[in-house]
């Protein structure tokens, strides 16, 4: 009888051993692992996104640059907190490029970035936009003709 109950405390030990390995690898994953909120896929045909930042409502903007009738230009859209786009605009004269965007305390926002020719001749273009992304004003400014803004 006394060897029943050894194996039957062996068996015992082992079940409650992996339960509770099962239960540290369950919440060390939980605890330690990342999880996706949302994720998006925007659908523009060349673009590039070079700053995502969020706003202070909840939501996102982002600047880059996307391909339009073999020009690229300002790719600028705004989303909500779970991902949804609010407005996309496009942005830009000439080949135009967006490498950075700050909201502003008018809830504006000001795009940084650059614009040039087929052959070169860049330089920085800033663009001051309302807090819906239409274009308020925008300057253009050369050095060299290595001109950007990051």
């Amino acid at each position: 009888m006394c060897k029943k109950t050894k194996k039957l405390t062996k068996l015992l030990n082992a079940k409650v051993f992996c339960l509770v390995l099962v239960l540290i690898a369950v919440v060390s994953s939980t605890i330690f692992g990342q999880s996706i909120t949302w994720q998006k896929i925007l659908n523009n045909s060349y673009g590039t996104f070079k700053k995502v930042q969020q706003t202070s409502d909840g939501g996102y903007i982002g600047i880059g640059s996307d391909r339009i009738n073999n020009e690229f230009k300002i790719y600028f859209t705004k989303l909500d907190g779970f991902g949804a786009t609010l407005w996309t605009r496009i942005i830009g004269i000439g080949y135009a490029h967006g490498n950075w965007v700050e909201e502003t305390n008018d809830k504006g926002f000001i795009i940084g970035g650059y614009s040039d020719s087929a052959v070169g001749n860049a330089k920085v273009y800033l663009v001051k936009t309302d807090s819906i992304g239409n274009v308020i004003w925008q300057r253009y400014f050369i050095n060299s003709d290595l001109d950007q803004c990051n």
